[in-house]
């Protein structure tokens, strides 16, 4: 069944006895297919937009008001049973710091076999081994078989997040939310998850949140920017119109500090976003 839409609806975030608003009234519609980036500095909201989709809040952080959808199902509605399915198989999510986001107890068959078994499918051990085999082959790891034995503290960050975008893929959803996917990676780690993310968003057609504080990811990654500041959306548009003539104060100075720190990269992504034109 397709979702047709990812859509988060007036969606507010606060502390617990409300002495500060974290997110605030926000509303963002990712279609199917379709790639929204999420971009601005450090708490500014983003980060827990993402958790506040997933009903993963940390403790003493609440949502006081809004709606998340998927197509015309209301995660609000769901039992806890029915949310974890539904996010097992309609939304894979690629966490930023993929050491937290893995338990070093287990395996990585172990981590793939518990995203799939929470999607609702029922297989054996072995077909759940070959969905995970199929899925980091994809993502480009060759040694599929010896990744899954191994622990996550036995890989790097680079591997450990193609791992990452391996199981939020295994169970074939149509959207894919991204929170700092690149963060703490060094640049060859950088490029190869940003060809991945970019090559497995178009191949497979899937709807895209991406957040970031990095506008050069956003370029690189979506076709619509939101721009965040305290919480609020303060400007949306596309890349390239937020790159090329941003109109928000805020986005303003966002665009001019990538230019000023970044001066040959902003050029590149400029350039990539706008497809050579400018």
């Amino acid at each position: 069944m397709s979702c047709t839409r990812l859509e988060i609806r007036g969606l507010t975030v606060a502390l617990a006895d409300r002495s500060r608003i974290l997110v605030d009234d926000v509303s963002l519609v990712v279609p199917a297919g379709g790639s929204v980036a999420v971009v601005g500095e450090s708490g500014a909201g983003k980060s827990m937009t993402t958790r506040a989709i997933f009903d993963l809040l940390p403790k003493g952080v609440v949502k006081t008001s809004g709606d998340v959808f998927i197509g015309d199902r209301r995660l609000g509605d769901m039992d806890r049973r029915c949310l974890r399915a539904t996010r097992a198989r309609d939304l894979g999510v690629v966490m930023q710091n993929p050491m937290s986001a893995f338990d070093p107890v287990f395996t990585v068959e172990s981590h793939f076999a518990d995203t799939i078994v929470a999607s609702g499918r029922r297989l054996s051990r072995r077909d759940r081994r070959g969905l995970a085999v199929a899925a980091m082959r994809e993502a480009g790891l060759a040694d599929a078989d010896a990744v899954l034995s191994a622990y996550p503290f036995q890989l790097s960050g680079g591997m450990l997040q193609r791992v990452m975008v391996a199981m939020a893929l295994v169970n074939n959803p149509e959207f894919l939310i991204a929170d700092e996917p690149t963060t703490d990676l060094d640049l060859v780690s950088q490029r190869r998850v940003l060809d991945l993310l970019r090559d497995r968003v178009r191949d497979r057609h899937l709807g895209l949140l991406l957040i970031t504080h990095d506008l050069a990811v956003a370029a690189a990654l979506a076709e619509t920017a939101a721009i965040m500041r305290d919480g609020k959306i303060v400007e949306t548009g596309a890349v390239r119109d937020i790159l090329t003539a941003p109109v928000h104060p805020y986005t303003r100075e966002l665009v001019q500090a990538h230019h000023n720190l970044y001066s040959t990269r902003f050029g590149a992504m400029l350039r990539a976003a706008t497809g050579g034109t400018a």
